[in-house]
C-alpha cells in the first residue's frame, strides 16, 4: 500500500463487505470473525461453509481471497500463533522459519532512542500477544538470543549488592561492579546510553560511565565523590546521598519483552 490512506481505504471497503454479507444473512456467519485490514481469522463448522463464505465475498467485491486450513487445531495469522485448546484459544508470538532474528545492531549507526525502541517494541509485542506467562517467558528466551546475536549489553542488579555488566553477544558478564551497601533496586540509562544510574537500598543513588574502559574524569554539579578505577571493574562512579525520607528509585532498566480455525486473506 503505497498510500498513507491505503490501510484506511482497504479497512472502510472491507467494513462494507461485511455488513453486506455478514449482516444480510444468518446462515453464514462464523463462530469467529476477526480481522485486520484484509487478513480474517474465522472459525465455522466445516470446510464447506468456510468456501461458502469465501464465495459470496468473492461475488459481491473485486477481490480474490485466498485460505488456509488449520492443522491440529494450530494455524496462525500475521504474527500470532493460535492453537485451540477445549474450548480456549493459545497465543503466541509467531515467527517463520526463515526469520534470523536480525534486528537493529547494537553498534549499528543509529540513534539510540531507534535501538531502545525496537528492544521495547519486541517485549511490549510478546506481552500483549501471549496468552499465559509460560508462553510468554519461552518467547522472551528466544528474544534474548536475538539481542545476543545483535551486540546488545544488558545490565542487572542483584541482592547481593552488586551490578553485573553482560556482553550479550559472548553471553558472559564483561564486568562485575561493586559501590553499593545493600541491595541494588533499579537501574536506568541516560538517553544517550553513556551513562546509567543504578539505586539500591542504602539510600544512594550511584551514576556509572557506560564505557567502562574510558579514562576520563565525570563532572557533576551534584556534591561528588570521585573514586579511581577498581581492579577488575575498571569503573568511575558518582554518589549522590539521596534525602532519608525519599525512597529509593522505581525498579526499571533496559539492555544496550473441535471447530476449525481457519484464515482467509
Amino acid at each position: 500500500m503505497g498510500s498513507p490512506l491505503g490501510e484506511t481505504m482497504a479497512n472502510f471497503y472491507m467494513t462494507a463487505l461485511e455488513n453486506k454479507i455478514l449482516e444480510s444473512t444468518t446462515n453464514m456467519k462464523p463462530h469467529t470473525y476477526c480481522r485486520y485490514v484484509d487478513d480474517c481469522f474465522i472459525v465455522t463448522d466445516n470446510i464447506q461453509s468456510l468456501e461458502e463464505l469465501k464465495n459470496s465475498f468473492e461475488r459481491n467485491s473485486v477481490l480474490k481471497f485466498t485460505s488456509e486450513l488449520g492443522l491440529q487445531n494450530k494455524i496462525h495469522i500475521l504474527d500470532v500463533h493460535i492453537e485451540a485448546k477445549g474450548n480456549n484459544y493459545e497465543t503466541s508470538v509467531y515467527q517463520k522459519l526463515t526469520n534470523a532474528g536480525i534486528y537493529l545492531h547494537a553498534n549499528s549507526e543509529t540513534p539510540q532512542r531507534y535501538k531502545d525502541s525496537t528492544i521495547k517494541a519486541l517485549i511490549h509485542r510478546t506481552y500483549k500477544i501471549s496468552s499465559s506467562w509460560q508462553l510468554f517467558h519461552s518467547s522472551i528466551v528466544k528474544l534474548k538470543q536475538a539481542f545476543i546475536n545483535n551486540g546488545h549489553v544488558l545490565l542487572t542488579a542483584s541482592s547481593d549488592k552488586s551490578l553485573r555488566l553482560l556482553d550479550l553477544v559472548e553471553g558472559h558478564p564483561i564486568y562485575t561492579l561493586h559501590g553499593h551497601k545493600d541491595a541494588v533496586t533499579a537501574t536506568a540509562f541516560d538517553t544517550t546510553g553513556d551513562y546509567f544510574g543504578t539505586a539500591s537500598a542504602d539510600k544512594q543513588v550511584l551514576v556509572w560511565r557506560s564505557h567502562l574502559d574510558a579514562v576520563d574524569q565525570l563532572e557533576c554539579l551534584e556534591e561528588t565523590l570521585m573514586q579511581p578505577p577498581r581492579e577488575g571493574s575498571a569503573m568511575h562512579d558518582v554518589t549522590v546521598q539521596l534525602p532519608a525520607d525519599e525512597p529509593p528509585l522505581s525498579d526499571h532498566s533496559r539492555t544496550s519483552s473441535s471447530d476449525s480455525a481457519d484464515r482467509v486473506s
